[in-house]
């Protein structure tokens, strides 16, 4: 049965303690993403010719209630699957990592390391202690995340002389493939893969911007990292 619906006491006490824990991960989050935000920016006007140019989408308080949203449905959804408080927290913390970035990304077009890196690492030991995901598939998952990227970067560029995707993309990816193992891999980016198109189509269509024009794919690979995270533990629901 979902921890959510559990009635003991411990139960009722871990769920004050996660009520509290949610409302902390939504104003960090919140506050994250302005300050990592305006870091980024700072950095792209300090060195304009070393990074790339950031979206023109400005950051908006509407934005910090979708934020909280999205925190509070992915927390529920985490009680639903998740068979300790422990594992609760866990999947709801990264699920708000997730988020912050894919709101940076969105804003500036950067993945920052301060985020990435620690969301690999994060993966790998909770995966070790828990074992949700074998280790050895966790491990390769990060490989196997960073590596096609990677490919299709390197062989895009000689090809055109021009960058297809960032690496703060192939660390990300190596990140999610972490937590999912490498049997979900293909399909987290598969379906951010689809998604990215449908975005640029639809971008193309109202604006007349094509792919000259970058679209950050870090969104797209949050939103499909967070579906292979809950896929990995539906089974077990």
């Amino acid at each position: 049965m979902p921890l959510f619906y559990d009635a003991d006491t411990n139960s009722v006490a871990g769920f004050f303690v996660l009520s509290l824990c949610l409302v902390a991960l939504t104003l960090s989050g919140c506050w994250l993403s302005h300050c990592l935000v305006a870091r980024l920016e700072q950095r792209w006007r300090e060195h304009e010719h070393r990074l790339t140019v950031p979206s023109t989408i400005a950051v908006k308080r509407s934005h910090d209630a979708a934020h909280a949203f999205l925190t509070c449905l992915t927390t529920f959804g985490a009680c639903q699957i998740c068979q300790t408080w422990a594992q609760v927290l866990a999947v709801a913390a990264v699920c708000a990592v997730l988020l912050v970035l894919a709101r940076i990304d969105a804003y500036t077009g950067l993945l920052p390391d301060v985020l990435t890196q620690p969301l690999l690492w994060a993966g790998l030991i909770f995966h070790l202690l828990y074992s949700v995901v074998p280790l050895e598939q966790s491990v390769l998952g990060a490989v196997a995340g960073y590596m096609p990227l990677w490919l299709v970067a390197i062989i895009f560029e000689r090809l055109t002389g021009r960058p297809a995707i960032g690496h703060g993309d192939f660390k990300f990816a190596a990140a999610l493939g972490a937590w999912v193992g490498v049997t979900l891999v293909p399909l987290v980016l598969l379906v951010a893969s689809c998604m990215a198109s449908v975005a640029c189509c639809i971008r193309w269509f109202k604006t007349g911007q094509g792919a000259a024009v970058a679209m950050p794919f870090g969104p797209f690979l949050s939103f499909a990292g967070g579906l292979g995270i809950f896929a990995c533990f539906w089974p077990l629901s």
